[in-house]
Order: C-alpha cells, then structure tokens, then sequence
C-alpha cells in the first residue's frame, strides 16, 4: 500500500518530479518516510492499547455484536453501504443521505432496505 501510494504521488507531481536528475531517489525518500511514519503510529497505537488493558479486557472496546455489524456493513456493495452508514454512524436523515449522495429519497429507501435485509441475513437475525 506504501508503495503504491507513493507511485500515485509521484505521478501527480510529475511534471514538477521529472526535472530532478533522479526522480527515484525522490520515491524512495518518500517511500522511506512513509514506512517510518506507518511504524511511528503502529507503535503508538500498541502503545495506546497497552495502557487500557486491564487484565485480558480492554476498557471502552466495542461490543462483540457491534464489530460484527460493521463488518458486515463492509461487505455491503458501495452505496448500500454507504447510506448504512450515513444512516447509522452518522445519524442523517433520508432526505440528506439522498442530497449527499445524489440520488432519490426512493433510492436510499430502497437500498437501506435492502442493506438491512443483507445484513440481517449475513448476521442471522
């Protein structure tokens, strides 16, 4: 992912990029940044979770019912999806989750429908 997301960097720097005598020392310094900051906050983040440990249980995580819901979610096609989320996560309404996106009202009806009826049989409800 690191590598390739400094590939799209340095094509849409090109035209500035092409005039150094290197441009692949360029992405390698890039690339190289990026792996350090990716490490810096995988780090972080063990670190983090280390200090809310509590015996085997980490304090303020998710349900169990909960990943699994968003997971599910994950599975979704991209516009069920994502009017799931707009609905849940982040409690908009039909009529705004149809201006965000775009389409009908009918639209985000239908696929939240839909979206429910998927994830309530991929989670056995």
């Amino acid at each position: 992912d690191l590598v390739q997301d400094t590939m799209v960097k340095a094509f849409l720097r090109w035209s500035w990029l092409q005039r150094f005598g290197r441009p692949g020392a360029w992405c390698h310094r890039v690339l190289t940044n990026a792996c350090r900051d990716w490490r810096r906050r995988r780090r972080t983040e063990r670190r983090y979770l280390a200090r809310q440990r509590v015996g085997d249980l980490i304090l303020d995580a998710p349900s169990m019912e909960f990943m699994a819901f968003w997971e599910a979610v994950r599975h979704l096609p991209g516009r069920p999806a994502d009017v799931v989320a707009l609905f849940y996560a982040g409690d908009r309404s039909v009529s705004e989750i149809a201006s965000i996106l775009a389409v009908p009202e009918g639209t985000v009806r239908s696929d939240l429908t839909r979206a429910r009826q998927a994830l309530a049989k991929e989670l056995g409800l």
